[in-house]
């Protein structure tokens, strides 16, 4: 090294700073990540958060996979959960409907038969004093 010289001019090397800032990310994709998760297990959130990440997404002028696809399974989920409910209830009201109109084939199988006053039949041949 010569006299007279910087020591940091030496290890220096120019800095170029940024002509634009940095791009910000989509900001609907975490939640299209999400959405599409949970349309999986609960159809209505997941159908929720995917629209909300769609949309968010559609302004950035994204496009976001996942929000689309958890849209397409949200809609599917909620309409086979929507169709068990219907089920189930009707099921229960054809149940509870027969079982008014016909009350002797809805007692419990495994139990003894009873009367009409709800008592245990008797064998004739039972000599045990009833209480």
């Amino acid at each position: 090294m010569k006299e007279g010289e910087d020591i940091m001019a030496e290890n220096t090397e120019p800095v170029q700073k940024p002509t634009e800032p940095a791009k910000a990310g989509d900001p609907g994709y975490g939640l299209g990540i999400a959405g599409f998760v949970v349309s999986f297990f609960v159809g209505v959130a997941g159908l929720i958060m995917s629209v909300i990440a769609l949309n968010q997404s559609k302004r950035a002028g994204k496009k976001n996979g996942f929000a689309l696809a958890g849209l397409i399974i949200g809609i599917v989920k909620t309409a086979l959960e929507i169709l068990a409910i219907a089920g189930l209830i009707i099921g229960i009201t054809f149940f509870a409907s027969y079982c008014s109109s016909n009350p002797n084939e809805c007692k419990d199988s495994n139990s003894a038969p009873y009367n009409q006053d709800d008592r245990f039949f008797r064998d004739s041949s039972d000599t045990s004093p009833t209480y």
